[in-house]
């Protein structure tokens, strides 16, 4: 007996009286294609647009056209929708190219393995079938040759290793020619590298930069100042207890669940989870838990406490710990404005130090910041090239964490190596 239709939910209720329909999907599909928007000041002369609601040109009010499949400006036209997804396409065309020009040197090897080398399976001297064909499967010393099979192979290594001395190389070059075809917030901002830490107020970056252009007439000069401060500890605190608070009301749920559906008043709750693990489960619990495995009340309850602890430690010591900022970018109105706090400060802070030593002042030596830091800067990173998750460990953990993966890759290299 099916639900009437007015007792559906409004999400089930359209399901039920919307029709599938193939101009709708098509309308759908053209909406969310990207289109291409005309911006004259740019290098490529246009840009992506901004989802479905900028269907056509801000200007002349015609509508946007999709980016063709296929087409001499393929490349140009994969530069606007970010350096991920250009360097993504790029590489898979390299390592296409790298892969059927080694192909192409093995040839003759594959070739005349095809023809000399033999299999004894089934009893009889027959040439190889299958996948093995081609391959050195079932060949003696004395069937290969130098020049079929030795040279090919060493043009093959010598080929990956000038692919592997030039591919950082290309991909700088690439990365460059991607940054200079769009323009993004980066080519006008500056990273100050070394922010103190008790300078914890954005508006103090602002009149400080807005005093270092014509002396404080031209604030126009500064737009924003973005601070961002190593929370990563705490963020992970807090993600943390919400697992543990969703686990408990999970299993709260649970038992009221069970008591419903229990016909009598004999019924006896099944998970009893209530009480803590011992033994050897105690101790591969933490480790399994967040799989899934081995969970109970009792360890997650305990787990909500301690964790509620360590956040009261965290947030008292604000001023020493996360409040600090970690990194300060600086957001100015032209090209101009941000190369000329490049050359002032990239070099400021060895100025400095000769400047304490010798007390030398250079003619164009800034000045410094509330309470005598001089500011060292740089042009920052693109936003989506960071990985913010891990962007709050520290140096010495990530030198730990990478030694720990080369000694386990290193291990397990000779231990195959020992086995085979």
């Amino acid at each position: 007996m099916s639900t009437p239709i007015e007792e559906l939910s409004p999400r089930s209720k359209a399901l039920e009286t919307a029709a599938p329909s193939i101009e709708r999907c098509k309308e759908h599909l053209s909406k969310n294609l990207p289109k291409m928007i005309i911006v004259e000041h740019t290098q490529l002369g246009y840009r992506v647009n901004k989802g479905p609601s900028e269907l056509v040109q801000p200007d002349t009010k015609e509508k946007a056209e999709p980016f063709p499949f296929c087409g001499s400006s393929i490349w140009s036209d994969m530069d606007t929708f970010g350096l991920g997804i250009s360097l993504y396409f790029r590489q898979l065309l390299f390592f296409v190219v790298v892969s059927l020009t080694a192909a192409i040197i093995l040839i003759a090897a594959t070739s005349h393995n095809a023809d000399v080398c033999r299999h004894s399976g089934t009893g009889k001297n027959e040439k190889n079938k299958g996948l093995v064909i081609g391959s050195a499967a079932g060949c003696f010393p004395k069937d290969l040759r130098v020049g079929d099979n030795v040279v090919p192979d060493l043009l093959v290594c010598l080929c990956i290793l000038i692919v592997t001395l030039l591919a950082n190389r290309l991909e700088a070059l690439v990365e460059t020619r991607i940054d200079l075809s769009q323009q993004t917030p980066s080519d006008y901002s500056v990273q100050v590298l070394n922010p103190p830490e008790y300078v914890d107020n954005p508006d103090s970056y602002y009149e400080f930069f807005s005093d270092f252009f014509q002396n404080g007439q031209n604030r126009e000069d500064v737009v924003a100042v973005t601070m961002s401060k190593d929370n990563g500890a705490l963020i992970q605190l807090l993600a943390q207890r919400r697992a543990y608070m969703q686990d408990l009301i999970d299993f709260d749920a649970r038992d009221a669940r069970i008591r419903a559906e229990s016909s009598s008043s004999e019924h006896e709750i099944i998970h009893d989870d209530a009480q803590p693990l011992s033994g050897f489960l105690q101790f591969l619990q933490p480790y399994l838990y967040p799989y899934g495995l081995l969970k109970t009340r009792a360890y997650a309850q305990a787990e909500k406490d301690r964790i509620e602890g360590d956040l009261r430690v965290k947030i008292s010591l604000a001023i020493e710990d996360w409040k600090a900022p970690r990194r300060v970018v600086v957001t100015f109105a032209t090209e101009a404005s941000q190369h000329r706090a490049l050359d002032a400060y990239e070099t400021s802070g060895a100025r400095r130090i000769i400047s304490n030593w010798t007390g030398y002042e250079f003619d164009n030596n800034p000045r410094q910041l509330e309470g005598g830091t001089v500011l060292h800067v740089e042009k920052p990173v693109e936003p989506s090239e960071i990985f913010w998750h891990n962007s709050h460990v520290k140096f010495f953990e990530k030198c730990i964490r990478i030694f720990i993966t080369l000694a386990i890759t290193a291990g397990m290299l000779v231990f195959v190596f020992f086995v085979s």
